[in-house]
């Protein structure tokens, strides 16, 4: 950073963004392979549709393993190919790593669940390293209730969930210059930990047979990120300029889910 007259005690500056709100919907397949007793091979391709059904947002192609360790417990690890159309660049890549722990109990009919996840998703593309790193890491924590109706297909489940964002890029690193009237950032800290999305879903599963099942429910999404307004050198891009969009969004949506359950 060159030399420049800082302003200690400045405090942040941000500003609250326009909340948007979209709609669209969620189809995914499956096939759920049991190898042996308490181990299960899968693979899901999903697609995601958005702005009023009009736009296909993201396709998903995940395979994973789990194995379930107890009754009450069950580890599983995954990989997801995700390929994302963004509206200024087209098609791009990213590549996520699961591991997760879920713990369930039953209550007669209803089945508790609690799953911990840690993920890891890689940007196979450039990004603007001052506000986002390469490679984000989150915790996910889902909550989920279901219920076996007695002498009937269809079980509805309900289920919550947080994600927490371990290493966003941290504003607390940027210092003010008054000279200039702009924030700098030449050595952008990843370590700002908050909670930046909550899910719900409400939705029944569809047992068809023995081997299959059809999940068909309601999602709404809503997103809390802290948008950084730092060009590529680390500089606020405009001289006075709030630097800092706490940016809310909404997704609403329908989602069909079909699984084929294999093997022995």
């Amino acid at each position: 950073m060159p030399a420049l007259a800082l302003a200690e005690d400045k405090e942040l500056d941000w500003t609250q963004g326009q909340t948007t709100t979209s709609v669209g919907a969620r189809m995914a397949a499956g096939i759920d392979y049991k190898v042996a007793r308490g181990l299960h091979l899968n693979y899901e391709a999903e697609l995601r549709l958005t702005d009023n059904f009009s736009k296909l947002g993201r396709v998903y192609n995940t395979l994973g393993i789990d194995y379930k360790v107890t009754n009450w417990l069950k580890l599983g690890a995954g990989f997801s190919l995700i390929n994302v159309n963004s509206t200024d660049d087209g098609w791009r890549n990213r590549q996520r790593y699961m591991f997760d722990a879920t713990f369930s109990r039953k209550f007669d009919r209803l089945e508790l669940s609690f799953r911990e996840r840690v993920q890891a998703t890689h940007k196979s593309y450039s990004v603007n390293l001052y506000q986002t790193p390469q490679t984000n890491w989150a915790l996910r924590h889902r909550i989920k209730a279901e219920y076996n109706i007695p002498h009937c297909k269809f079980d509805p489940f309900a289920s919550i969930e947080l994600k927490n964002t371990l290493n966003a890029v941290n504003p607390n690193a940027f210092v003010y210059s008054t000279s200039t009237g702009r924030w700098y950032n030449t050595s952008p800290k990843y370590n700002d930990v908050y909670i930046n999305r909550l899910r719900v879903i409400v939705g029944g599963a569809w047992k068809i047979n023995k081997k299959n099942v059809l999940d068909i429910y309601a999602v709404m999404d809503g997103n809390y990120d802290l948008d950084i307004d730092l060009n590529k050198n680390g500089v606020s891009k405009k001289s006075g300029a709030a630097y800092l969009t706490l940016q809310d969004s909404y997704f609403f949506g329908l989602g069909l889910s079909y699984r084929f359950k294999a093997g022995r």
